[in-house]
């Protein structure tokens, strides 16, 4: 029996009749009035005034957390600055940067990994009205070099990882003023850092340096509502990044928004509540996440900068809030999978049914059963994230196989949302006790519709469900892309809607689904469109494939693929299949003859599963076995990804071309 919540709730509701002919109706929110207006009865406007608030409220509560590194190099516990520090910080190091020559308005780079000076220097130009402008940390100097031009950033924030990158592109970087180098930690120096010769000549400043030339009484003197907090500029999947402007307005009404969704189902954020913060600020998800626990009054742990460990951080900060990427969600299903299959028998098969009990609970929305709870799931949960009570993911869409594994083993909501730059991160999220794999409904404030996109037969007009390319208004969506009149004209319209690229359905219930995207199609040799993302969405789902790029070819019939085997299915094949190369690595088991075909069968049952046309089949593929720490071939470190998992799809064709090309030839 289902959730009797799932037949009341209805995820969204028409708001107006369409606006014209080729869209669907407007829908919001199904349960939550639009209410522009956040915060009732407080004046919050920036991000600093999160801080602000519980400086007052709670100054001794924990803000910022690191683990200090000792002389043996070993991490240990996590130590914290309080509200009051980091209010008192931020507004010392804002009232050095305004005394520096800096303005309202003016832009101020940030270049570097997580760490707690990240977000003291957004909050220090919070406070004083200067522009964020967040460098993802794997920036190279040319990417860099664009952006601080682009932006025309007066000031930099780096750490002492990414200082020598931006040296590198400072020679042709003239709007730069100052650069300023911080640590990880704490604010003061490290005796190697003051020792740079950079900073021994005085060309680069320590932010400890910058923050004694601040003012010990300075005052807060924000920018206003509609001014800009942040110009965040998106990945690059193809041609230079944009800018997207977003003012203080729509930051905090995301905010207000996401906090009143949780809150009617019951999560409440509060000043007990702890995120780790690991996913690159650089990235609006990130920032979002943050907030949410900074307006609570809670904790936010960093990360040691290293992804290799972040388990080890995790059992240290052991977080209430987990907010993540899918790639990371998939090998916390791994790693647990691992676990399972290394046990005996008896505990394999435990686990088999006690997992088939809750899944169907969990499916279904109903109570699930505390004593498959007490025998397995408990110490699973122990083992990964034993305090934690909601799990968010965002960036890519998460499979609803992974989303309900998570569901059932860590006992907590796993809710995904969706979103982009453009509309500060989350317009819509899936709800507790709502079946997963879609995006739920639009949270509150959120308009949006369906626009036709006939060329790929996607209309609003489509039964049983409407569908087409989504757009989106609201009090955070963005208002344009700065210093890009053209791409804001492309992509806002005279309504004021936002259009996404990417290609919903509207459910039964009111929940949007994620069906296609836009701007990545192309043509096969006798007409057929062939839309890459959705097809890669669906043969990821193959065990053996770890990551796979769908190519195709104006002048071929069929299409070809880059598959990067999934180093842990694939071992398991080869020792029982080739077990001379199960020792070899990837390339050798890659190699094998039989390996290729097992993969191939995979990807066809696929395309009978997905009900794919006979067109989007995968005919044939090569094999990338050089991978990362994630089992990774298309890397950011590689350039074939961006920072936030996305595929650069003309550097992935500039690299496979050529073989693609050969292999067509090779099969006529």
């Amino acid at each position: 029996m289902a959730s009797p919540l799932r037949a009341k709730l209805q995820l969204s509701t028409p708001a107006a009749e369409p606006m014209r002919p080729g869209e669907s109706a407007v829908r919001t929110c199904g349960y939550l009035p639009s209410d522009e207006q956040p915060f009732p009865g407080e004046t919050i406007r920036t991000t600093f005034d999160f801080v602000a608030r519980f400086a007052k409220k709670q100054p001794t509560a924990k803000c910022l957390g690191w683990r200090p590194i000792n002389a043996a190099g070993e991490a240990g516990p996590y130590t914290f600055h309080t509200y009051n520090k980091v209010h008192q910080t931020a507004l010392r190091l804002g009232s050095a940067l305004v005394a520096s020559g800096l303005v309202k308005g003016d832009r101020v780079g940030v270049y570097g990994k997580n760490c707690p000076n990240w977000s003291m220097a957004q909050m220090a130009c919070s406070s004083q009205g200067l522009v964020l402008v967040p460098l993802y940390d794997s920036l190279g100097p040319n990417a860099v070099e664009y952006v601080i031009n682009h932006a025309e950033v007066k000031f930099v924030f780096t750490t002492v990882a990414n200082l020598d990158n931006f040296l590198a592109a400072r020679p042709k970087c003239p709007t730069v003023t100052k650069v300023v180098v911080m640590e990880t930690g704490d604010i003061p120096a490290a005796a190697s850092t003051a020792q740079l010769p950079s900073v021994v000549a005085g060309d680069v400043v320590t932010m400890e340096a910058l923050h004694l030339q601040g003012s010990e009484d300075a005052t807060a003197s924000p920018s206003g509502w509609e001014d800009l907090f942040v110009i965040m500029y998106t990945s690059g999947t193809t041609g230079d990044p944009k800018g997207v402007t977003l003012q203080n307005r729509a930051f905090i009404s995301s905010v207000a928004s996401a906090l009143r969704f949780f809150g009617h189902f019951g999560i409440e954020f509060s000043s007990s509540d702890s995120l780790l913060s690991f996913l690159p600020l650089a990235h609006i998800f990130a920032q979002q996440g943050e907030a949410l626990v900074f307006c609570a009054g809670g904790s936010v742990a960093y990360y040691q900068g290293d992804v290799k460990l972040l388990l080890a951080d995790l059992e240290v900060c052991k977080p209430t809030i987990f907010a993540g990427v899918p790639r990371v969600f998939a090998r916390f299903q791994q790693r647990i999978m691992e676990t399972v299959e290394s046990g005996g028998w008896l505990k394999r098969k435990l686990f088999e049914i006690a997992y088939g009990s809750v899944l169907s609970s969990v499916q279904n929305g109903t109570p699930r059963s505390g004593l498959w709870d007490g025998l397995i799931f408990n110490k699973v949960r122990a083992k990964l994230l034993p305090n934690c009570r909601l799990v968010i993911t965002g960036s890519a869409p998460m499979s609803a196989q992974t989303n309900d594994f998570l569901s059932v083993c860590l006992q907590c909501p796993v809710l995904q949302g969706y979103g982009l730059t453009e509309t500060v991160g989350g317009m819509c999220c899936t709800a507790p006790n709502f079946p997963s794999g879609t995006c739920g409904g639009p949270l509150p404030g959120a308009e949006v519709k369906l626009v036709d996109v006939p060329d790929m037969e996607y209309t609003a007009a489509d039964k049983p469900c409407p569908r087409g390319e989504i757009c989106v208004r609201g009090p955070f969506v963005t208002r344009a892309y700065y210093r890009n009149e053209e791409a804001t004209k492309a992509a806002i319209d005279a309504d004021g809607f936002f259009a996404t690229g990417d290609i919903g359905r509207w459910n039964a219930d009111g929940s949007l689904q994620i069906i296609d995207r836009k701007k990545n199609l192309f043509k096969l040799a006798q007409g057929e469109y062939v839309s890459p993302e959705a097809l890669e969405q669906e043969y990821a789902k193959c065990k053996l494939v770890s990551q796979i790029w769908v190519y195709g070819s104006s002048f071929e019939a069929t299409l070809l693929a880059v598959v990067v085997p999934d180093p842990i299915t694939a071992k398991a094949w080869a020792a029982k299949n080739a077990p001379d190369k199960a020792a070899g690595g990837l390339a050798a088991i890659a190699a094998v003859p039989a390996f290729k075909a097992a993969v191939l069968a995979e990807l066809k049952v696929m395309t009978a599963e997905a009900k794919l046309k006979r067109y989007e089949e995968i005919k044939d593929l090569l094999f990338e076995t050089e991978v990362n720490d994630l089992g990774q071939g298309f890397t950011v470190e590689n350039d074939l990804l961006t920072p936030t998992f996305k595929y650069k799809r003309p550097q992935l064709s500039k690299k496979y071309k050529a073989t693609l090309e050969a292999l067509y030839t090779s099969m006529k």
